[in-house]
């Protein structure tokens, strides 16, 4: 099964609206045969741009793979 990183928006509104977010996206993507994975708040957003290992694995990973490719990540100075 493919395996998406969800992104709530963690710095504007409260935490449960970000929650209710999160659960609305993963019940959806659930829905039409996705795993997920939270990685909010929105600035952890980085850990999946291209470079990072989610975005070489996204293809073939599961959540197991995602959560460690997340961890994984570095940020990289860009010119």
């Amino acid at each position: 099964m493919t395996t998406l990183a969800i992104i709530g928006a963690g710095e504007v509104g409260s935490q449960l609206a970000r929650a209710d977010a999160v659960a609305f996206v993963t019940d959806l993507y659930d829905r039409i045969g996705y795993d997920t994975v939270d990685n909010s708040p929105l600035r952890e957003s980085w850990r999946t741009t291209p470079g990072t290992p989610a975005w070489h694995d996204h293809a073939r990973q599961d959540r197991a793979r995602l959560e460690a490719n997340l961890r994984a990540a570095r940020r990289v100075a860009r010119p």
